[in-house]
């Protein structure tokens, strides 16, 4: 079964090509911009020859336009930053899609598409909406970022992005060019994400020298052994990642990986298996994986690793049964009870119905929980329901600072040193309290678990 992708519009660039067992990015690399534009409506000009002198010519750059000037312009029509404020227009382009995100002071009420097209409100954001392969909005009342996909034309053409004053990477060879201070304030906008490539292995052997893992979810060190010095002395990851698609049924507050790209193909898949010979285990990760229809057969050139399934579980019902035997656990994102978890995640009762669908599938379980400020509230009832659930493990992370999370607040990055002394105080309170049951499952997620199929 072929590889699929979310965009209507099937733009014909590969993500990726494969060249001598090597893959390698083939398609310009994911550049972001962003500028402050002052809350007021005569910035709108501004705004279109911000992103006129960005973008080349073709019908994609027509629809950003349109998109960026209506969505500012509801920011400086019903919110806070058209009262004196600001607001952040953020691009992110790829040789796919073109993501515009604007970021407000918040409102009393969130946007409203309204399909009425008589109505005196809301067209606006149907033409969005109609323009758009993909949109969403973050936030509250205090703040909202409301952003926009753009598919590229069918001819996919690649976005090439041209910084102000382009001319002075004219230079010479061993002259190094003089930025003008408009270039420099363009380069402070700019983030490049590059595409890391993996060597090719030839030995069998799995090579994490004495460090081996347990069943799945844990890693086992001699008693006498120190960590940073086995880690040193290994000669392959551990652990490696794979990203099998970039499409997600969710749009998290914390989400890292917000671009869209072509997935993989099963051959594409199988030369990346070829390099990591000797990596002991995989995580077959997303995006959402079980989006893939064919994630069974993407499953079977990993066989001879530990897979690991990072996943929400929304399609747990369906997808289960058939990965049992496929994979040796399921990672899923889990950040605490139902409050905290739809304010940051999603849909609770689906998740928590897909958690029980993998154990009943006989498919153990992790949760993985990203930690905010604001959440560290809920983690001691997320360790009970990690307990009721009969979850392996309870992974604690960070968030990076990229894709959905640049429009966290920043108080809600907590330090590392913050993140050690709550993870060590889960260790300590949890064989002292028991963690008693107190987390059954919401109504919602025990009629869904009695629908066959669903």
């Amino acid at each position: 079964m072929g590889s699929e992708t979310s965009l209507s519009r099937s733009p014909s660039l590969d993500g990726m090509t494969i060249r001598s067992g090597t893959a390698v990015q083939s398609a310009a690399q994911p550049v972001r911009l962003r500028r402050v534009f002052a809350g007021d409506y005569r910035q709108l000009s501004e705004l279109r020859r911000w992103l006129t002198s960005l973008l080349p010519p073709g019908s994609g750059r027509e629809d950003v336009l349109l998109v960026a000037t209506e969505l500012a312009s509801n920011a400086v029509k019903h919110t806070a930053s058209g009262r004196g404020g600001c607001l952040v227009v953020e691009l992110t382009c790829t040789s796919l899609a073109v993501r515009v995100a604007v970021t407000d002071e918040g409102g009393s009420t969130p946007p409203r598409v309204v399909d009425d097209f008589p109505a005196e409100h809301g067209r606006g954001l149907l033409l969005v909406r109609g323009l758009s392969v993909r949109t969403g909005v973050a936030g509250d009342h205090r703040g909202r970022t409301v952003w926009a996909e753009v598919a590229l034309d069918s001819t996919g053409t690649a976005v090439s992005v041209m910084p102000p004053d382009a001319r002075e990477a004219g230079a010479a060879p061993g002259n190094p060019p003089r930025l003008s201070a408009a270039r420099r304030r363009w380069e402070t906008h700019v983030t490049v994400l590059g595409m890391p490539q993996v060597p090719r292995r030839d030995s069998a052997a799995p090579d994490g020298g004495a460090v081996r893992f347990t069943a799945g979810h844990h890693i086992a060190v001699p008693a006498a052994g120190d960590l940073g010095e086995l880690a040193r002395n290994a000669g392959m990851p551990l652990s490696v990642i794979v990203q099998v698609t970039k499409r997600c049924d969710f749009d998290c507050a914390f989400c890292s990986e917000t671009l869209r790209m072509r997935d993989p193909s099963l051959e594409q898949l199988a030369v990346v298996s070829g390099n990591l010979v000797g990596v002991q285990r995989v995580f077959l990760s997303g995006g959402e994986p079980l989006l893939r229809r064919d994630l069974v057969e993407v499953t079977d050139p990993f066989s001879g690793f530990i897979v690991g399934l990072p996943t929400n579980a929304t399609r747990g019902i369906e997808a289960a049964p058939r990965l049992a035997g496929k994979i040796r656990f399921a990672n899923i994102g889990f950040d605490g009870p139902q409050a905290i978890f739809r304010r940051v995640r999603g849909d609770y009762d689906k998740v928590l119905t897909g958690v029980t669908a993998f154990a009943e599938a006989g498919v153990p379980g992790s949760f993985s929980a990203v930690v905010l400020r604001s959440t560290l509230h809920g983690l001691p009832y997320l360790l009970q329901i990690a307990d009721v659930v009969g979850a392996g493990k309870v992974k604690l992370v960070l968030p990076l600072r990229k894709g959905n999370a640049l429009n966290l607040a920043e108080h809600e990055f907590i330090t590392v040193a913050k993140h050690g002394s709550v993870h060590e105080h889960g260790l300590a309170g949890r064989p002292v309290r028991h963690w008693p049951a107190m987390a059954q499952g919401t109504p919602a997620a025990r009629r869904a678990r009695r629908v066959p199929g669903r």
